[in-house]
């Protein structure tokens, strides 16, 4: 069982790594962070270069780490299950516990978003909140409500998750990456389509991983991400 666990620092003008547990000291775990920066050698993390290549200049930063995210069957091919975390967290369990507990024989292990339970009412509040653009988001929900994307099923927070090297798991992330290059960067309003379209098998993992609605002991927020200059514009 080989495990990649993978995150992407995107636009920072220093890159700190946090130090995985002494104890996980498996040959079968890699850890990987993807960044557009000069990261300093680290005797666990792996570094590969990302560059910055979006025609959305103003959410450059954010599109160019979905690659890494969405994209890690063909960036990392040799491994078995990839544990995803956005730069703000961390791993707090043995990777190889976390898939063996909580993947278990499913495709993906999403949280639950804290907040929302359709990618609807997570596109409007993307509006309001002035997130991402306007025209996009008419795209998307015009495209959505005119292929029956079902609005109150198969939606999840996106910050942390595990999925599983396999062909459908591979062939959803392949969807997905191309709904978020095409419509809103914020990828968990596209992840529904792509869910529906392939029908993986989901768990979902207890607890949040934001911090402020609540953490969990598998993937904790530990840094605040309005707090990081440069992470998400």
């Amino acid at each position: 069982m080989k495990i990649a666990v993978v995150t992407a620092a995107v636009g920072l003008d220093t890159v700190e790594l946090y130090q995985p547990k002494p104890t996980v000291t498996s040959s079968h775990v890699d850890y990987f962070i993807f960044s557009d920066s000069e990261i300093p050698k680290h005797h666990r993390w792996k570094s590969r270069k990302l560059f910055l290549a979006s025609r959305d200049e103003y959410y450059e930063h954010r599109r160019t780490a979905k690659l890494p995210k969405i994209m890690t069957h063909y960036l990392l091919p040799e491994y078995d299950y990839y544990i995803w975390h956005d730069y703000t967290h961390r791993i707090s369990l043995d990777p190889e516990e976390i898939v063996e507990t909580y993947l278990k024989d499913n495709d993906f292990a999403f949280f639950k978003h804290p907040h929302r339970d359709s990618w609807d009412s997570e596109l409007e509040e993307v509006r309001k909140g002035r997130l991402d653009h306007t025209s996009l988001l008419d795209e998307q929900r015009k495209h959505f409500e005119g292929a029956g994307i079902e609005k109150a099923k198969n939606f999840y927070e996106c910050t942390c998750f595990i999925r599983r090297n396999s062909e459908k798991a591979n062939k959803t992330c392949s969807l997905w990456y191309d709904y978020v290059s095409k419509f809103s960067s914020r990828d968990q309003l596209s992840l529904p389509a792509a869910l529906q379209r392939y029908a993986p098998k989901v768990t979902t993992m207890p607890g949040t991983c934001q911090m402020y609605y609540g953490n969990n002991e598998i993937i904790p927020q530990y840094r605040h991400s309005l707090r990081i200059q440069g992470l998400v514009k």
